[in-house]
């Protein structure tokens, strides 16, 4: 809010342009999908840096107030987070190379719903991107246990904090709005 609009819509595009130039798998669809993690084999300490470096984009772009769409960026976060999972769980020889997609798949699921709250939506919406409707159970319990932990922990679903954002925007324009007259 302290920044001038302009500045603040100009700021993550610009932000935008150096992360394609110098770090392209942040962007996501751009340089990195949610399921190539499957291949690629990253460090963890990578794959945190990956992971904070798109949540921190995307708080960046959310900050900004300019439309844009919040799925991709959920589902390619969630993804990192299970493969940031997967990572060490894999090399320990606790999860076959080829459970690696169930991570991510179940991270998708966890980080949509827990942001969203709707878990079956989330569920839904995940197998099918996916095509892992054979893991049903396994994403319908991580959509549940997530939607369910950010409910405990009492962190407000995206969409409401967008809708408290417009209505303050709309209650601050007309406070500094000049008084109409009444006509009779």
């Amino acid at each position: 809010r302290w920044l001038p609009g302009p500045v603040r819509i100009v700021f993550p595009f610009a932000c935008c342009g150096v992360l394609l130039f110098l770090w392209p798998e942040i962007m996501g669809n751009v340089g990195l999908t949610a399921l190539q993690l499957e291949h690629l084999r990253l460090p963890v300490l990578m794959l945190a840096l990956l992971l904070a470096g798109k949540i921190a984009f995307s708080c960046v772009s959310f900050a900004s107030g300019v439309s844009g769409g919040i799925l991709m960026p959920i589902l390619l976060a969630g993804s990192m987070a299970g493969a940031l999972l997967a990572a060490p769980l894999r090399d320990a020889g606790l999860v076959a190379p080829e459970q690696t997609a169930t991570l991510l798949v179940l991270g998708m699921a966890g980080l949509f719903s827990a942001s969203v709250r709707t878990p079956l939506t989330g569920a839904a919406l995940v197998m099918e991107m996916c095509g892992g409707f054979h893991l049903a159970p396994a994403v319908l319990l991580a959509a549940f246990a997530a939607a369910f932990t950010a409910n405990a922990l009492h962190s407000a679903p995206v969409y409401d904090s967008l809708k408290e954002r417009i209505l303050e925007q709309r209650r601050r324009r007309r406070a500094a709005a000049p008084p109409t007259e009444e006509r009779s």
